[in-house]
């Protein structure tokens, strides 16, 4: 997932009406097309949000894929449809757990989302073309923006130790460590359309010399080309259970400690991983860091349960969707 989870990350959507602005009521531009997709907690969810997810998903299920890719993946449109609803169910719950906390945004906080809108339309032909490249509208610019600010709001009142929701002293954490981390090595090998085959064949390569027994972190030096793992070469890179990538999670918990995985593909590269042991005492030095982790772990936990309860109701539009239905 690239071009979705770096908009994501930034935005996603908020129902609202007006936004204010130097004491003045400005009104939300209106949406190009505000037909009703589903109805999430209540919410009605309409087209130009669900474009938004929908287009921009699609594209990352297009990345390094052929021209023929949907024609040849007939389950294609239904994994887009359930990755869409997956990202617009997770945002509306949210949503839903800033409601039940009673945390909401400051005029001043709308203000600048509407000052930041306007200083962008200024450049006509720029937005008109960056609202083309990322399938926004004006009306989703600014519920996608409004929302990017309450999403930080909420977790912002949850972490935070006045508020006492979630407890991370240091004792809370360090005895979650051993049983939601886990620490690993990788070598990780990119690849795109062009050079798959070859890339296939270095990744093969490599999973031979670790199978024989050569260094796993002399081939991360030799072969790696993730910084991340750099940087992390020697302690291990530790992770919280579901803040990486799933298929690489799911190898990882397959293996012992030691042992060595498959050629894991992600699409856009292989990884190859070992699990290594938790050393507690380096967590122990390096709290704050496991601290991080832990937190962003028990917020999308919150968030988790209120999207096992939400209520969903879908109309004969999103039931009967095809790929040309949103353009």
């Amino acid at each position: 997932m690239k071009k979705i989870i770096s908009l994501i990350l930034l935005c996603a959507v908020i129902s609202a009406v007006f936004i204010s602005c130097g004491g003045k009521t400005v009104k939300v531009p209106k949406a190009e097309n505000d037909m009703t997709v589903f109805t999430l907690g209540g919410k009605k969810i309409n087209y130009d949000y669900v474009k938004y997810i929908f287009l921009n998903t699609k594209a990352d299920f297009e990345y390094g894929e052929g021209s023929d890719y949907w024609e040849s993946n007939p389950d294609a449109l239904n994994e887009l449809k359930a990755a869409t609803l997956e990202t617009i169910v997770h945002n509306r719950a949210i949503e839903m757990l800033a409601e039940r906390y009673k945390v909401t945004l400051t005029e001043e906080e709308k203000k600048s989302v509407n000052d930041l809108y306007k200083e962008l339309k200024s450049d006509k032909a720029g937005w008109e073309e960056a609202k083309k490249e990322n399938y926004l509208t004006d009306y989703s610019f600014v519920e996608l923006q409004r929302f990017s600010v309450i999403w930080g709001k909420i977790y912002t009142h949850l972490i935070s130790l006045e508020n006492g929701i979630i407890k991370s002293d240091d004792k809370t954490v360090l005895d979650d460590v051993p049983i939601n981390f886990r620490n690993i090595r990788y070598v990780y090998i990119a690849y795109d359309k062009t050079n798959k085959a070859e890339k296939t064949a270095l990744a093969e390569e490599v999973l031979a010399k670790a199978n024989a027994g050569e260094d796993f972190i002399e081939l991360i030096k030799t072969y790696g080309e993730d910084t991340t793992m750099a940087n992390y070469i020697n302690v291990g890179y530790y992770y919280t259970v579901g803040s990486i990538n799933q298929t690489v999670e799911n190898e990882a918990e397959k293996l012992e400690i030691g042992e060595i995985s498959p050629i894991v593909d992600v699409k856009d590269g292989f990884f190859i991983i070992q699990r290594i042991a938790l050393d507690l005492e380096y967590a122990e030095k390096n709290v704050a860091l496991f601290a991080d982790q832990y937190l962003a772990r028990r917020f999308n936990e919150m968030v988790a349960e209120i999207e096992k309860d939400m209520e969903m109701v879908f109309t004969d539009f999103w039931n009967g969707l095809t790929l040309d239905d949103i353009k």
